[in-house]
């Protein structure tokens, strides 16, 4: 029977198998996956992954772009505060001090003051000209007569000053000044002309003291203000 033939026939060997026209004994080397264990894609599975992960990427580029374009118009600006738009700045060295302070809608003082002299000057920068235009001066002495001894402080605040019929004006700005020493204080005004910066003519004049006082009470205590009844408070209390 043929099946006590087959368990009669020897264990082929690689001799025989050749013999065999069904199996097929190669020499050719294996590929270089194979060789070393381990298992590579072909090639063109990993240019369609390359081609893929390229195209999602180009994908999520134009998204972002749309979406960019797309609220730009509706994109807020950054708002800032007023009160940091029109803020002034001051500065002091041991012998001057320095700050800025609003003249007009449009231009900008810049105030010295030389804790050796007194002299307290105020220029004023034409932005249509593109240069310092005007120029005003007072020497603080006359209000805080401290001399050399004496040791001051330089601040600057905005005020509004209501048209007059006039160009001539207090501009935006005072400057105060304190002799700490003394306990007085004294306030300046720059007298201002719009139609002469218009122009681009220049200015030049003293600087205006606007009031002062004392604010130290060699005694101690609280002082009333100028015109106070301290028997009879404003609030109405005892």
């Amino acid at each position: 029977m043929d099946w006590q033939a087959a368990n009669q026939n020897p264990q082929r060997s690689p001799e025989n198998l050749g013999s065999n026209p069904k199996v097929q004994v190669t020499n050719e080397p294996a590929s270089d996956g194979a060789s070393n264990g381990s298992f590579a894609f072909p090639k063109w599975i990993g240019d369609r992954i390359v081609f893929r992960l390229a195209l999602l990427g180009l994908l999520a580029a134009a998204a972002l772009m749309g979406y960019f374009l797309g609220n730009r118009g509706n994109t807020r600006p950054v708002e800032m505060p007023v009160e940091l738009l029109h803020a002034s700045a001051t500065h002091s060295s041991s012998s001057m001090a320095v700050a800025t302070g609003k003249i007009d809608q449009d231009s900008e003082g810049i105030f010295f003051l030389d804790y050796l002299t007194g002299d307290l000057q105020c220029w004023v920068f034409y932005p249509r000209t593109g240069q310092f235009g005007a120029k005003f001066t007072t020497n603080v002495t006359a209000q805080l007569p401290g001399g050399k001894n004496a040791e001051y402080i330089m601040v600057t605040g905005n005020i509004v000053v209501p048209q007059a019929g006039g160009n001539a004006r207090l501009a935006n700005s005072l400057v105060y000044v304190v002799d700490s020493r003394a306990g007085l204080f004294a306030a300046y005004g720059v007298p201002w002309n719009r139609s002469m910066e218009n122009s681009g003519q220049a200015q030049l004049g003293q600087l205006v003291p606007v009031g002062g006082g004392q604010i130290r009470n060699p005694g101690g205590g609280i002082q009333p203000a100028p015109g106070a009844n301290p028997a009879n408070p404003p609030n109405g209390n005892p």
